[in-house]
């Protein structure tokens, strides 16, 4: 069979368009517009955490939630004539997300993605958030997550690796005479480690308690039941505990877990 050949004067060709992504519409003000955008976009803050486990071990790694990539991204799509929704529907293969990124021209790309099937709705409402996160962070071109060489895929570890501070560019003070004593070390601050819950670790907490679908009730319920004690007495400490708790919870059992439940002590 022979390939139709394209009009000479079409603006734009897909000999073959993919159901899973589609461009709708002369493509080039589109492309423009979010090549102008991703360079207005601000970098995601990534303040999630997630653990990941396998047969050979396990390891973690930050990312960016979906609130923050849109945040990050706003501006720059809102000043360069872009918008992004993502809409599902019902398909052959299940359940389908829909991201689609319109400019005002009237140009649109459109990715598809089949959601993973899931026990319950609360499972549903997970699958559907990472797959939206996935799916906004690929099409926009932005760096959401740390990047593991793909290991999560084969199981294996990848050392977490520090930043390296960046290098003073002032100039070396000369050493001092050996005759000369050094002066001495300064003494570092002490550690708040039991002392007054930091506002910053507070903080961490209530998000990951948000993110798990706690309201005022169970927060308070689960609090004291992994705390083993009320929370006016808890240290900075037990707070940093805490966290790791909610943060394997979440991984193992996925987001809004929570939910509806009255008790959250299992």
């Amino acid at each position: 069979m022979t390939e139709e050949k394209p009009d000479i004067e079409a603006k734009w060709y897909v000999p073959v368009p993919s159901p899973e992504f589609q461009i709708h519409g002369d493509p080039a003000p589109l492309f423009a517009a979010l090549a102008n955008a991703q360079g207005m976009f601000e970098q995601p803050k990534k303040t999630k955490k997630v653990v990941i486990r396998s047969s050979k071990g396990q390891y973690d790694f930050d990312y960016a939630p979906l609130d923050e990539i849109l945040r990050a991204t706003r501006d720059g799509l809102r000043a360069n004539g872009l918008s992004i929704c993502q809409p599902f529907s019902k398909g052959e293969g299940g359940s389908v997300v829909h991201t689609i990124l319109a400019h005002s021209s009237g140009a649109r790309l459109e990715a598809r993605v089949v959601l993973p099937e899931a026990n319950d709705i609360k499972g549903f409402g997970s699958n559907l958030t990472y797959i939206r996160r996935y799916q906004i962070a690929s099409i926009l071109g932005v760096a959401a997550d740390d990047d593991d060489d793909g290991s999560a895929g084969t199981g294996d570890h990848v050392a977490q690796r520090a930043a390296t501070p960046p290098k003073s560019r002032k100039a070396r003070t000369p050493p001092a005479p050996k005759e000369e004593k050094a002066a001495p070390a300064e003494t570092p601050a002490p550690s708040n480690e039991n002392g007054e819950i930091q506002d910053d670790t507070r903080a961490e907490l209530m998000g990951l308690m948000k993110t798990a679908g706690l309201n005022r009730a169970t927060s308070k319920q689960w609090i004291e039941h992994h705390a083993g004690k009320p929370k006016d007495t808890m240290s900075e400490s037990d707070v940093q505990n805490l966290i790791k708790v909610m943060t394997e919870q979440i991984t193992e059992r996925g987001e809004n877990w929570a939910g509806e439940a009255t008790d959250v002590t299992s």
